[in-house]
């Protein structure tokens, strides 16, 4: 990590202040960059192109049958692609299947059954989890308690 300078003195102008500025700023944020590139996969195993997906997403654990295992909650999305789902939570799941629903719309809800593959352990403190879709489902499953928080 490299230390931090103060600006240079008055006998600079202005814009050398800023240019001088500017490249320090692209610098820090080319180190945090650098940081995140360095924990990326080098080979990419997915087939479908991931959208940034940070939004919340109302997930229903369900069983091979696709009744409701337990409540509904709420997980934040990280990406999103045609053929499925990563997200964050505060827990490990337990359930390999659940029902995705999200909002496309206030009150218009798509809901997909999702087959979860992956669930791993942040160094932020948080479970990264992914899946599949396999199915569109035609009734929604969104708890009123995840309703009233979107309204």
């Amino acid at each position: 990590m490299h230390a931090m300078t103060a600006e240079p003195g008055p006998q600079f102008t202005a814009r050398a202040n800023r240019s001088g500025l500017d490249e320090r700023l692209r610098n820090a944020v080319t180190q945090v960059l650098d940081g995140l590139n360095s924990q990326t996969v080098v080979r990419e195993r997915r087939r479908d192109k991931r959208f940034p997906f940070p939004h919340p997403i109302s997930l229903t654990p369900v069983d091979e049958h696709g009744q409701a295992l337990c409540e509904t909650f709420v997980v934040l999305g990280k990406h999103l692609s045609e053929g499925g789902l990563d997200f964050y939570h505060e827990e490990p799941l337990t359930h390999r299947r659940a029902i995705a629903s999200i909002e496309t719309r206030p009150g218009q809800w798509v809901n997909l059954m999702l087959v979860l593959t992956r669930c791993r352990f942040t160094r932020h403190g948080w479970y990264e989890n992914g899946g599949r879709f396999v199915d569109v489902v035609n009734t929604p499953i969104v708890s009123p308690a995840f309703r009233s928080r979107t309204a």
